[in-house]
């Protein structure tokens, strides 16, 4: 079996009989802007060979990608996992037809091709696939949380696993909207070794950790501490019989049984930036000298300020009261009673400069994108957050346009101009967020990751001699009505397969049919 990285967790598996795509996403940026390849790579989408199969492992967008299946012809049949509204929905506005919902477990037959499905312990429809040739046994665990029952059942089944493909990074992500401390997240680390320690691949290849944020840069000092290469090390301290390879895009990796063969660069249809990849494991220790920038709308659509106010302010002052007592809110209106939450609003709008596409810096003018996609260039981020400071300093602070305080003890609910009581709960939010989120421009993940909210909070109680705080952080109200009450999800795909049913996914310019019908 030959597996090709394509990039981040996107590959193409050729078996003995079948041409078999994961989870492809050919074109960056991706996820609604808020993601970009780790390493920087290149799809000659031309050269890609035709497939007989796309596998979509579960509806985030860094793996469901509209543009790249606009690619594809549209007979090419597609598994997806059962019961997810979202990638069927979005699927069937491109024009697929031969789509095939499975559920964890399930076994298909292709020729001498045989795929499995397994399971994720998640509240949400997700798979990792393992798949089998006279040749190799491959598991894919792809994003899947899973433990060692399963781990258990499944080696079991297919008797030999030779090659898995594992995440390796347990990922600091919506932590960071908190600001709170981090730490290393030891036990979900030790979860991930521990599975592939269990399942006995005879090679294995850290996976689907291949990306990091163009907007908000001070996120990828935070968010992924951990390396391939490291994870390598400590899988072969724990279990020396497993071989590890680390893959990056555009490689190959040929699987025989227990033999296999790591053919670096021979992908034909991606580039890929090695020099970039090579410094991965130098940075991996978030830096204390860069910080976290301070919070302003960075307004990536470039909206007028004036739309962006008057649209925010319009859904907080007349909707976002009935969204919070709402029946799919009651949970967390509960909570925030329970607690007796004093909640401080902060509405930010764009300055008039911040569409800037450069900005400047030590070794000249560099386009935000260039500096993003070096996350892990400790000089590149420190002048990069060194020119905003700069530039901020020359402009003065960004503040809040507005803030609304609602005290949640209190009945009926009600906004306040002042805080009623000790705020116990800070959000700031950027009106493009709101806006694109209502929109459909952004998904719920780019909402968090393109940096268009914060939130603080100190909750605790004193009472009756003793002091208690909630056992986990509380949900944010704001993020947790636009995900309960809104599907921000849907209305992105909806809006993306109209988009690329009229444009060209390539070079994103309208096609020929559609500028015929005009």
């Amino acid at each position: 079996m030959h597996i090709h990285h394509i990039g981040h967790a996107s590959y193409l598996f050729e078996t003995v009989d079948r041409r078999i795509l994961m989870d492809p996403v050919f074109f960056d940026p991706f996820e609604a802007g808020a993601n970009v390849s780790y390493p920087r790579r290149t799809v000659d989408v031309d050269s890609v060979p035709p497939v007989d199969l796309i596998i979509l492992s579960h509806r985030h967008f860094d793996h469901y990608d509209l543009r790249t299946l606009a690619l594809f012809n549209r007979n090419v049949p597609c598994i997806i996992p059962q019961g997810d509204e979202v990638i069927q929905r979005g699927l069937r506005l491109l024009g697929y037809t031969r789509i095939r919902e499975v559920p964890p477990g399930a076994k298909i037959r292709l020729g001498a091709t045989t795929i499995v499905t397994t399971p994720s312990k998640v509240p949400f429809p997700e798979m990792g696939v393992i798949i089998q040739d006279e040749t190799a046994t491959v598991w894919n665990c792809v994003d899947s949380v899973i433990d060692q029952p399963i781990v258990k059942d499944f080696t079991e089944l297919m008797n030999t696993i030779d090659c898995v493909l594992a995440t390796y990074n347990p990922l600091i992500q919506f932590e960071l909207r908190s600001q709170a401390q981090q730490l290393f997240p030891f036990e979900r680390y030790r979860l991930l070794i521990e599975n592939v320690v269990a399942s006995k691949p005879h090679v294995l290849v850290p996976s689907a950790c291949g990306l990091r944020y163009p907007v908000g840069a001070w996120q990828n000092h935070l968010g992924f501490p951990m390396t391939p290469e490291r994870f390598l090390q400590d899988v072969k301290h724990l279990c020396p019989s497993i071989e590890g390879v680390h893959l990056l895009p555009g490689d190959c990796l040929t699987v025989f049984h227990h033999e296999f063969q790591h053919l670096a660069a021979s992908t034909p249809f991606v580039q890929c930036n090695r020099m970039e990849a090579s410094a991965d494991c130098a940075a991996w220790i978030p830096d204390p000298a860069v910080g976290i920038e301070p919070f302003e709308d960075k307004n990536p659509l470039k909206h007028s300020s004036k739309t962006l106010q008057e649209a925010a302010q319009k859904y907080i002052e007349e909707h976002l009261l009935t969204d919070l007592q709402s029946e799919r809110c009651r949970v967390l209106l509960k909570k925030m009673k329970r607690w007796h939450i004093c909640w401080q609003l902060d509405l930010y709008v764009p300055f008039p400069n911040t569409n800037s596409e450069l900005e400047e810096g030590e070794g000249g003018t560099r386009g935000r994108n260039e500096q993003a996609n070096c996350p892990l260039d400790t000089t590149v981020t420190c002048n990069l957050l060194a020119a905003i400071r700069s530039t901020r300093s020359k402009r003065g602070p960004s503040v809040p346009l507005r803030s609304w305080y609602l005290d949640f003890s209190q009945t009926p609910l009600r906004w306040c101009s002042t805080p009623l009581n000790f705020v116990n709960m800070h959000t700031a939010v950027a009106a493009s967020g709101i806006v694109d989120a209502f929109e459909g421009n952004i998904t719920f993940y780019s909402f968090n990751f393109t940096d268009r909210y914060r939130y603080s909070q100190r909750i605790y109680q004193a009472q009756s001699e003793r002091m208690t705080a909630p056992k986990r952080v509380m949900e944010e109200p704001l993020s947790t009505v636009l995900a309960s009450c809104y599907d921000i999800d849907l209305r992105y795909i909806e809006k993306q397969a109209a988009h690329w049913q009229e444009h060209d996914p390539v070079t994103g310019k309208k096609s020929n049919a559609s500028v015929e019908k005009e």
